[in-house]
C-alpha cells in the first residue's frame, strides 16, 4: 500500500495541484462572472434610471406642453370672445346709431308734414282769399261796367235831349211850387 501511495501520490499532488488551478481558475472565472454580474447590474440600474429620467422628462414635457396647449387655447378662446364682443359692440352701436337715424327722419318727415299741412292750409287760405277777391274784383268791375253803362246811358240821353230842354238853373227848380 505504501507503493502505491507513493506512486499515487505524485499523482495526487499533481491532481491537488490541478485542482487548486482549476480551482483558481473557478475562483478567477466566478470573480470574473460576478464582476460582470455587477457591472451588468450596475448597467440595468442606470439603464432604469436612464428610462425613469427619461420617462419623467417626456412626462414633464407632455404636461407642459398640455399647459401651453390649454393656454394658447384659452387665449384664443379669450381673443375670439373679445372679437365677438367687439363685434357685436360694433353691431350695437351701428343699429343703434340706425335707429337714431331713424327716428330723426321720422320726425323730420313728421315735421315736414306738418309744414306741408300749414302751407297748404295757407295756400288753401290764400286761394280762398284771392278767389273772394276776384269775385269782389269782379263784382266792382260789374258795379263799374252797369255804372259805366248807366253813365253811357245817362250822358247819351243828355246829349239826345239836351238840345230840346231848357236849361233851369238849380236855384229855380228848388223855388218851384
Amino acid at each position: 500500500m505504501c507503493d502505491l501511495e507513493l506512486r499515487l501520490n505524485p499523482n495526487k499532488d499533481r491532481l491537488h495541484h490541478e485542482l487548486d488551478s482549476v480551482n483558481l481558475e473557478l475562483s478567477t472565472v466566478n470573480n470574473a462572472r460576478r464582476q460582470q454580474h455587477d457591472e451588468f447590474t450596475a448597467l440595468l440600474v442606470q439603464l432604469d434610471t436612464l428610462r425613469l429620467d427619461h420617462q419623467l422628462a417626456l412626462a414633464e414635457q407632455k404636461s407642459t406642453h398640455e399647459s401651453a396647449c390649454r393656454d394658447l387655447e384659452n387665449q384664443f378662446e379669450t381673443r375670439l370672445n373679445e372679437q365677438i364682443a367687439d363685434g357685436l359692440r360694433r353691431r350695437q352701436n351701428l343699429l343703434d346709431e340706425f335707429n337714431k337715424a331713424q327716428d330723426q327722419m321720422k320726425s323730420r318727415l313728421t315735421e315736414a308734414r306738418r309744414e306741408r299741412e300749414g302751407q297748404e292750409a295757407k295756400i288753401g287760405e290764400k286761394e280762398r282769399q284771392l278767389k273772394s277777391v276776384e269775385a269782389e274784383l269782379r263784382a266792382v268791375r260789374a258795379n263799374q261796367l252797369v255804372k259805366q253803362n248807366n253813365s253811357d246811358q245817362v250822358q247819351r240821353r243828355y246829349n239826345r235831349f239836351s238840345g230840346k230842354f231848357v236849361k233851369v238853373a238849380s236855384a229855380v227848380v228848388s223855388q218851384a211850387p
